[in-house]
């Protein structure tokens, strides 16, 4: 018996820009430091994110898991950096 077809899912242009203020994050994110950096102390995490550099999202939930994001890009809320070879995390707000 033949299944009959899904519908494929629609996929963003080559290039196009990813709004995450428009997506729904209800819950806390996880961040890690990108581009090979690491921090041996919540302060230079900190500064980091004060700083919009550069993270990497962990969300197995989010459709956007993986994907290199900055402060300005978070939506509202609370959301965690993990440093330190990922063994310490701390909390930041947005």
């Amino acid at each position: 018996m033949i299944s009959p077809s899904r519908p494929a899912k629609r996929q963003p242009a080559a290039g196009t820009y990813i709004n995450l203020h428009l997506t729904r994050i209800t819950h806390m994110a996880t961040l890690t430091p990108a581009y090979g950096r690491d921090y041996t102390s919540k302060k230079a995490a900190l500064a980091d994110w004060e700083a919009d550099k550069v993270f990497i999202l962990n969300d197995m939930f989010s459709q956007w898991d993986g994907k290199p994001v900055n402060r300005s890009q978070m939506p509202t809320g609370r959301h965690t950096i993990r440093y330190k070879k990922l063994t310490q995390v701390c909390t930041v707000t947005k």
